[in-house]
């Protein structure tokens, strides 16, 4: 059999598996929340917000003197294309920030950008997040829920001793989107490589308060 348990919410780290998020995806956390390899989200604001005077002033209105001379070299080596900086006037033109950002972050990573959200479990949590126009949805959903806390962590029991509650088990953990114990049990048997029929799962369920006295 193969014992594990889910962990207590209030014990996540989202710091382990932080690692586990594609270095390629740039979440603007504002004031509220943790950027994460924000740098170039934070050049390409700066460039929107100075447009309105930076570019006709300084740069004649060329967008691509601007964007050379704002923007890091692109990763290939290569000079911003002609489409590239049209798509970036485009949407200084039309005032749209998030795509202006979309459009220079894609043109220094050589590779299509998309702006997508991230939100947690109450309305008022949400984050901007850039990420490749490649990357799929569960890929996506594995970043929001360690980026809010949103899914489970679970403990997978790797000891000799066979665990007769949540308490005994003891093990390596991994986080999940899932949170239905007949899904918990079908991730972890495939993880593991059994049967789900051989899964044992001790769900958290909350704490219990005991009294303690003292001698007076």
């Amino acid at each position: 059999m193969v014992y594990a348990k889910t962990m207590s919410p209030e014990s996540f780290d989202y710091r382990f598996y932080e690692d586990d998020i594609d270095e390629r995806v740039m979440i603007d956390g504002h004031y509220d929340y943790a950027d994460l390899n924000a740098d170039l989200i934070k050049t390409a604001r700066k460039m929107y917000e100075d447009s309105e005077y930076d570019l006709e002033t300084n740069y004649n209105n060329s967008i691509k003197a601007y964007a050379e001379d704002r923007l890091p070299k692109r990763k290939n080596g290569k000079r911003f294309s002609t489409q590239q900086l049209r798509l970036m006037k485009l949407a200084l033109d039309q005032n749209l920030e998030e795509a202006f950002i979309a459009e220079c972050i894609s043109a220094v990573m050589c590779e299509e950008y998309k702006v997508t959200y991230l939100k947690g479990s109450v309305q008022r949590e949400w984050v901007i997040a850039y990420v490749p126009e490649s990357m799929k949805d569960n890929e996506i959903a594995y970043i929001e829920a360690i980026y809010f806390g949103t899914g489970t962590e679970v403990m997978i029991h790797d000891d000799a001793d066979e665990p007769k509650n949540g308490d005994d088990v003891s093990g390596y953990c991994f986080y999940t989107t899932k949170y239905f114990a007949d899904d918990l049990k079908e991730e972890i048997a495939e993880r593991v490589g059994c049967s789900t029929n051989e899964v044992v799962l001790f769900m958290f369920d909350g704490y219990q308060r005991t009294p303690k006295y003292k001698r007076v």
